[in-house]
């Protein structure tokens, strides 16, 4: 602009019939078209990436980053502004200078922002919201009652009643002197649905097991030394049964390389036979025509789909971590939100002494195993998602602690607005993930959690069943009847600041300094 005016070409330009107020608009317009074509294109380019690769954090990119590329676009209309206001006193030095340190503070904006932020930040504030999901399953459950999530939970909470496992007693050689004081005790603890015997049974459940319960118990030589573990046939047995039963993809091969119990990768939600393959398998018309006869529900459809899709949300939200001991806790999986709370899919009441000694390692007869590779992922974290729904604690006597809910915005709201509108550099990163609005909790907090650890947007508050009533033994229970768990639902509040404010901002000013600057520019080079 600035040398247009030097050089003469606009003087030429209004000589020739252009209109003096609108030059620089169409320059302006015909450049800036360019760049927001590109930047359309590269959102519409990684959009598509992003469908063909499905990758773990889907969600994070379809409804956090890639709306994000709009902030780009604001943010041009503002610096634009701003240079043109300069630019329109004729003081290119001066222009290309502050372009410069703009273009300097847009590229290293996210790291001042995260430094600025834990300097200020009192973290002292601790939410953990691993279980969110596991209430939406509970959700979904409550609202289908004749459904197939609540046919789930109550089948869970009562798999130790119910007579699918057999156990037989195995004969005593005579080599073992306390053969018959163990062989009963072991057998004590089946009937009595507690012990470490059961301990090992829920933790096999918990890694998706539950159709090779029988096979991983009786591999154990020491255990099978003394009994002998077998299902029932299939007309005697339970629902729950029957639904892994018609849900299990059934393979000639394993693909172990592939799956989840060898390493954390891409593989595990794309490779053969993995999660996806299996997911398609389990909506397909014929699975749920299937579960509709056999188990006497109907229209399961979308209730599948549902389920299906916070199975996909919590994996997208929590890596991996596989452990394997020698002694003790064998192929205990770990899970981690964004590197924040961990938390056992295992069993947690299990103790090391029973796995020791009565324990089968999984990976040791992958292949002798019915359900594996995608299946085992899927149904690990459906039985994971009906778990955890019980897993917030009432703390007796006080308001119930789910981990401190509530802290967040009852700690002080605008004490947490103004971290984000008191530092200047958080506004670009801010807007670059939030540009949707959405009430979605474990998104919103996963977001954050990319630029700042335990730094939270939104919080939950929680409600409790009074009908909960603790459990004495000392054997923590792994699932309990809907009726009975200890949270019954809750409530998600609003976000702490919406990008809204950022974006109106520096339109607003953008703007602002692209008219100020035009009546300038036009008032100084007015033919």
């Amino acid at each position: 602009m600035i040398s247009d005016v030097e050089n003469g070409i606009y003087s030429l330009e209004v000589r020739r019939g252009l209109d003096a107020k609108l030059i620089t608009w169409i320059k302006l317009l015909v450049s800036k078209s360019v760049l927001w074509f590109i930047v359309l294109f590269g959102m519409l380019s990684f959009y598509l990436i992003v469908i063909i690769s499905k990758p773990y954090s889907e969600e994070m990119f379809l409804k956090g980053f890639i709306p994000g590329y709009f902030a780009l676009i604001v943010l041009d209309i503002f610096f634009t502004g701003l240079c043109f206001f300069v630019a329109s006193f004729g003081k290119i030095k001066l222009m290309t200078s502050i372009a410069s340190f703009l273009t300097g503070i847009l590229a290293i904006s996210p790291a001042l922002s995260i430094l600025h932020l834990a300097i200020i930040y009192d973290d002292s504030i601790y939410a953990d919201y691993r279980y969110i999901n596991g209430l939406e399953m509970q959700k979904l459950a409550k609202s289908k009652p004749d459904g197939l999530t609540h046919l789930l939970f109550e089948g869970f909470a009562d798999f130790n009643n119910n007579k699918t496992l057999e156990v037989f007693k195995k004969e005593d050689k005579g080599e073992d002197e306390g053969f018959e004081r163990t062989q009963n005790s072991l057998l004590e603890d089946f009937d009595n649905k507690s012990g470490g015997l059961w301990e090992i049974i829920y933790y096999y459940i918990t890694l998706g097991q539950i159709l090779d319960i029988d096979v991983l118990l009786n591999r154990n030589a020491a255990l099978n030394s003394y009994l002998e573990f077998k299902y029932k046939k299939d007309s005697e047995i339970s629902k729950l049964h029957s639904f892994f039963e018609i849900t299990n993809l059934k393979s000639d091969k394993s693909y172990f390389d592939k799956s989840v119990f060898k390493k954390l990768k891409k593989d595990n939600i794309v490779g053969k036979n993995q999660l996806n393959d299996y997911s398609k398998f389990i909506t397909s018309k014929e699975v749920i025509s299937n579960l509709e006869q056999k188990l006497s529900l109907q229209n399961l459809g979308v209730e599948i789909k549902e389920i299906n899709k916070l199975i996909y949300k919590e994996i997208s939200n929590f890596g991996i971590l596989i452990e394997t001991e020698k002694m003790g806790s064998l192929n205990k999986i770990k899970f981690s939100l964004n590197g924040n709370a961990q938390s056992d899919v295992g069993y947690s009441g299990v103790r090391s002494y029973e796995f020791g000694e009565f324990s089968t390692n999984p990976i040791d007869i992958y292949d002798a195993l019915k359900v594996k590779d995608g299946n085992q992922l899927w149904m690990m974290f459906l039985i994971y998602l009906i778990g955890a729904a019980s897993k917030g604690r009432v703390a007796q006597g006080e308001w119930p602690g789910f981990y401190k809910w509530s802290d967040v915005m009852e700690d002080d709201i605008w004490r947490l607005r103004k971290l984000f509108l008191v530092n200047p550099f958080m506004s670009i990163p801010f807007m670059s993930l939030f540009t949707l609005r959405s009430n979605d909790l474990t998104l919103n907090n996963g977001l954050m959690k990319v630029l700042i650890h335990n730094l939270y947007i939104q919080d939950v508050i929680p409600k409790v069943n009074e009908n909960y009533e603790p459990e004495i033994n000392y054997i923590r229970k792994a699932y309990y009847n809907i009726s009975k768990s200890p949270i019954i639902d809750y409530e998600v509040t609003d976000v702490v600041l919406r990008s809204d404010v950022y974006y109106i901002s520096y339109l607003f000013f953008g703007l602002s300094f692209l008219l100020i600057g035009h009546f300038i520019h036009i008032r100084k080079v007015k033919p």
